[in-house]
């Protein structure tokens, strides 16, 4: 397997786990944004990486902050542990048996 498949594989694992993060606990309230950087070429740039990964004993569900009788949790809580060792064992193929998403822990 070439790097470049590597860190392909890595950044779509990245934007699904943000993604996923930010739509459980906000309950919908806010959704992720593709990253756009603009090079500017007359000016320096600085990066500063910010890195967030729960613990995989984490249960990811709607914050009760965010959550009333009102607006309802939209999501089935579920451990982000098991989640991701399931995304990333299907290697993103696809497969006979669908892979899980997010939407699999939607409440209808």
């Amino acid at each position: 397997m070439s790097r470049a498949i590597i860190e392909e594989y890595i950044q779509e694992v990245e934007k699904l786990a943000y993604r996923l993060l930010e739509l459980v606990w906000s309950n919908d309230a806010y959704e992720s944004v593709e990253q756009g950087v603009m090079v500017n070429s007359t000016r320096e740039r600085f990066s500063i990486p910010f890195f967030f990964f729960p613990a995989h004993y984490t249960e990811v569900k709607p914050l009760e902050e965010l959550t009333n009788e009102e607006n309802p949790p939209k999501y089935r809580p579920y451990n982000w542990g098991k989640f991701l060792v399931n995304r990333k064992g299907s290697n993103f193929a696809k497969k006979k048996v669908e892979n899980v998403q997010i939407y699999n822990y939607k409440i209808t």
